[in-house]
């Protein structure tokens, strides 16, 4: 018998899942297709209860021939690993062609997960490939490395992830047209992934339309940039939503916030100054690496931390702005934020010397730019 095995977070699962499954079961004649939410997966946020990740992936499945939820690793104590967990299936399975299918992002790190050679000892590789994606190299590649035989699946494109359905969430916007109609029903019963949307509903009123557009494509490309890093999502979130809070306040409001602008901030970068103050007394925040980040998004600063890396990026890669590096920049930051801050923080200090003149470049831009490109012993 071929099972092919489709896990993930699935928090929450979405069209894109429902589409891998039916790809997995067409492509690869399975069987059976196990849907298996992960436990508490190393690298990925899930941000509600076991119980609903389990609930709104039975929804999502139940009606889609031969798949069938496995909670193999659901409910495991502690951090789930692949290799543990193909492990496990293999035993309840011995005489079955197991067939694990993952993503192109997946196959080309797969090298770097826990004990790689050790979940192919108990199962097959199924790589779904979107459309127009070429993934020959890196398939190439991890079969030579492991000696093994891949199997490529031909994925339709479904543009959802589930970091966009949970930023939706928290906007107000609708997510009919990326969940299956039972997954979205009960996310909005539950009232799951709104744990921001008091904040976001007090940023509203703050901000115009273009900017408050602006601030969800910064949020959405900064928790999408983050799933390669070690930084917690509800930080990301808040620094990435309040990055721009205070861009729309006028000066005569500036008392009101207890701003002064004693620090002498040029318009284009008083609203960073304002905004460590605004997200103080209007949010509450005081958290010094949020507030950071807040400040030094425009301007950057020498020995800039990830999380002031990742703001400032995902400012100026956010896919609605309009520039020529632009794709380029947001798919480097997707794998690399520390080559895209350092691409970014050049092509932002060329554009400004170029429109202003190096002499009126804000003096901690020129402090930055000498750190990164002059000082050879800086520290990531």
């Amino acid at each position: 018998m071929r099972i092919a095995i489709v896990g993930g977070t699935f928090s929450p699962p979405h069209n894109g899942h429902v589409a891998l499954a039916l790809c997995a079961r067409d492509g690869l004649k399975a069987d059976r297709v196990l849907i298996m939410p992960n436990a508490a997966p190393p690298h990925k946020f899930c941000g509600v209860s076991k119980l609903d990740r389990r609930e709104m992936t039975r929804l999502a499945f139940m009606d889609v021939k031969k798949t069938e939820l496995d909670e193999t690793e659901l409910f495991s104590d502690g951090k789930s690993y692949t290799y543990e967990t193909m492990a496990k299936l293999k035993a309840l399975y011995p005489n079955d062609d197991l067939i694990f299918v993952i993503g192109g992002d997946s196959l080309r790190d797969f090298a770097t997960w826990r004990h790689p050679d050790r979940i192919l000892k108990n199962c097959r590789l199924a790589v779904a490939a979107r459309r127009g994606v070429d993934l020959s190299d890196a398939l190439g590649k991890t079969e030579k490395e492991f000696g093994t035989e891949i199997e490529l699946l031909d994925m339709p494109f479904c543009d959802v992830s589930s970091t966009l359905v949970r930023v939706n969430c928290n906007f107000g916007f609708d997510n009919s047209a990326y969940l299956p109609r039972p997954v979205d029903a009960y996310i909005k019963e539950k009232g799951l992934y709104c744990d921001f949307k008091p904040m976001v509903t007090k940023l509203r009123a703050l901000q115009n339309r273009d900017r408050f557009e602006h601030t969800y494509n910064v949020v959405l490309a900064g928790l999408e940039i983050a799933r390669k890093t070690n930084l917690d999502e509800s930080e990301v979130f808040v620094a990435c939503l309040l990055h721009d809070c205070a861009k729309n306040i006028p000066c005569s409001e500036w008392r009101r916030y207890g701003f002064d602008n004693g620090e002498n901030l040029l318009p284009p970068i008083v609203h960073c100054g304002l905004g460590v103050k605004v997200a103080e007394r209007v949010f509450g925040i005081t958290d010094a690496r949020i507030l950071d980040a807040i400040r030094f998004h425009t301007t950057c600063r020498p020995e800039m931390t990830q999380l002031d890396k990742l703001v400032f990026v995902a400012d100026k890669v956010e896919l609605t702005r309009n520039y020529p590096e632009l794709k380029e920049n947001y798919s480097l930051a997707l794998s690399d934020l520390d080559a895209a801050f350092l691409t970014v923080l050049s092509q932002t200090y060329r554009l400004a010397c170029k429109k202003h003149g190096a002499e009126n470049v804000d003096e901690m831009t020129r402090r930055a730019m000498n750190y990164y490109f002059c000082n050879t012993k800086q520290e990531k």
